[in-house]
């Protein structure tokens, strides 16, 4: 593809970029006048066709753009990590507060399962109490001739201590 007027189009480009170099800090302003200078110098000596192929202005856009897009600048590129550095620190702080919530579920979880072994071993000596008692009972009833109340409370209470002492009564569960 050739270029009709490619001659006025670099001067307008080199135009361009010097009115942009004139916002620029001292230290890029220097380092981008003598790119376009350089590229601008060889485009006079050289025919309007590159070796690329392509036309001038199009390789002096791609020259220019090879030599400036090379990453964000430090301050980008401090702004781009503290926001990185913050998110994760919102995403440990939230793991954290996950953990301790796990923490105190499973501190609550074993204080009221140790309440409940505490309430399951009330009820059991409750029982083994009376189981005793009964069976103290029946034994003094059938001594004293009342074997027909004694006898039934006594088969009750033997029934009720091995029911409790083998493991397979449920109380409070």
């Amino acid at each position: 593809m050739d270029w009709p007027n490619a001659a006025a189009a670099d001067e307008a480009f080199s135009q361009d970029f010097k009115m942009t170099a004139s916002a620029m800090p001292d230290e890029k302003k220097g380092e981008l006048l003598s790119g376009i200078d350089a590229v601008a110098s060889e485009k006079k000596s050289s025919p309007q066709t590159s070796d690329l192929g392509m036309p001038a202005f199009e390789q002096q856009v791609s020259t220019f753009m090879a030599q400036f897009r090379s990453g964000p600048d430090p301050a980008v590129a401090t702004i781009l990590a503290e926001t990185e550095r913050h998110a994760e620190d919102n995403n440990l702080a939230g793991y954290r507060a996950t953990l301790e919530q796990r923490d105190r579920d499973s501190q609550r979880n074993h204080e009221y399962r140790l309440e409940q072994l505490k309430h399951s071993a009330h009820e059991k000596k409750v029982v083994l109490y009376g189981s005793v008692a009964a069976l103290v009972i029946g034994g003094i009833l059938s001594v004293t001739g009342r074997s027909q109340f004694g006898n039934p409370i006594m088969t009750a209470a033997l029934t009720l201590l091995i029911t409790l002492i083998s493991g397979k009564l449920k109380i409070g569960e």
